[in-house]
């Protein structure tokens, strides 16, 4: 009985922590997000990771979309907040 439990339990989790980062409505955040940063050394031409591949984080009703740049020790990551519902750029995160 108690390893039949523990089968469930896992079956759970395992399912459970399925994403899908190839949601196209991720891909379509990440691309909003990435249209929003500027261009020059400090904005787009200092990102390392492609922008498909960009972080995506649900946070207080919107998306955080997280960059990491060449400045990440100095500055840290772009970290761009688009709205869940409207796909709008709210903001994004100061970099220090």
């Amino acid at each position: 009985m108690k390893k039949m439990g523990l089968i469930m339990m896992a079956c759970i989790v395992i399912l459970s922590c399925n994403t899908n980062d190839d949601d196209p409505d991720l891909m379509e955040v990440r691309e909003i997000a990435w249209n929003s940063i500027d261009e020059g050394e400090y904005g787009r031409e200092s990102v390392v990771t492609p922008w498909p591949e960009a972080e995506v984080r649900t946070n207080d009703g919107s998306y955080a979309v997280t960059f990491y740049t060449e400045q990440d020790p100095l500055l840290g990551p772009i970290v761009v907040y688009v709205n869940v519902e409207t796909l709008e750029v709210t903001g994004q995160a100061p970099r220090y």
